[in-house]
């Protein structure tokens, strides 16, 4: 499927930089008609906040890999890919976008980020005002792909989940009885709260690229403004984190022009080299990698309600945001 048309009417604004951290609006320029529709479907908080939406362990048998998500409201409920449920028996992150049908209850796949817990808190799951930091996020949009092409099933790669957020804990002191991801945030809660509040939504805004120490590592875009508007704390925490880990490796501030080029290197990736795959729920997901850049998609009615995209090499060590400036790689 080619997603460029369903980017299209998007222009980006000035650079925001908030010490090594740079966000870059991406702003939808106005309709004909006046303002934008209503979103035809609700947040994962408006549903949960109204006893909409019900997430719980599998009935019967409880499974790491997923969950059950019960939407009793007549319109679809969108769950992000990355954002944390919290509680019932461990904490996950949802693998990949999802917009729930109405009246319907269907098997959502998700990821563990507590690793040392397996017993009941709650019986059902509520959002969470964190979402997987950007570096995993990266990295387990990679591993979700791969597992697409490979079994047609929207799997990551556990291990792999469990490993970044054990080396996170240890860049970042942030030792935790239960190696929850939930901890980490909470050590560094000042300094993440700083950048999240650092970037105010300017007109129109329904995405932004981010660089961290003048690297453009990623972006996120929502097909309506309100809906960026209410996950971009969200966002902002997850690069935010990031950059808190990578502040040691300098503070250069990315300009305009290097995040054009990621966003155009990113629409050519998705309009010539996108795999389509039945989504979870409604709509289709997405698959971008080309290049320097992935991403996913998901795509309802030919429309982009959410897209990821993030560099390759982001989420690895071999990306120079985290290492070190006396590498010689990051000069």
């Amino acid at each position: 499927m080619n997603i460029a048309h369903a980017l299209e009417n998007l222009d980006l604004g000035f650079p925001q930089t908030f010490r090594n951290l740079t966000v870059v609006p991406i702003v939808r320029r106005p309709r004909a008609g006046g303002e934008d529709e209503a979103p035809p479907y609700l947040t994962l908080e408006q549903a949960t906040a109204r006893e909409l939406l019900f997430i719980r362990e599998l009935p019967g048998a409880a499974s790491v890999p997923e969950l059950q998500a019960e939407n009793r409201g007549d319109l679809p409920v969108l769950l992000v890919d990355g954002d944390q449920l919290v509680g019932a028996k461990q904490n996950r992150i949802i693998n990949l976008t999802i917009l729930v049908p109405p009246g319907k209850t269907i098997v959502i796949p998700v990821s563990c980020v507590e690793a040392g817990r397996w017993r009941v808190t709650s019986e059902r799951f509520r959002p969470a005002e964190h979402t997987l930091y950007a570096q995993a996020k990266a990295e387990k949009l990679r591993h979700v792909s791969a597992s697409l092409e490979a079994s047609g099933r929207a799997t990551s790669d556990q291990g792999a989940v469990w490993h970044s957020i054990r080396e996170k804990m240890a860049s970042m002191d942030a030792a935790a009885p239960t190696e929850a991801m939930a901890d980490i945030y909470k050590r560094h809660e000042v300094s993440v709260e700083e950048y999240a509040r650092a970037f105010p939504p300017v007109p129109g805004q329904v995405g932004a690229v981010f660089a961290i120490n003048g690297y453009v590592a990623g972006l996120e875009l929502f097909s309506h403004a309100p809906v960026f508007v209410a996950h971009f704390l969200k966002t902002l925490r997850g690069f935010g984190l990031d950059a808190v880990d990578a502040a040691g490796n300098g503070h250069g501030a990315s300009d305009g022009r290097a995040a054009r080029a990621f966003a155009n290197e990113f629409l050519d990736a998705a309009a010539t080299s996108a795999r389509t795959f039945p989504g979870v729920g409604l709509g289709e997901t997405v698959r971008i990698d080309k290049g320097d850049v992935i991403g996913a998609a998901l795509v309802v009615e030919g429309k982009a309600v959410h897209v990821t995209g993030f560099r390759k090499d982001y989420g690895s060590g071999d990306s120079r945001v985290f290492q070190r400036r006396s590498d010689p790689r990051s000069a």
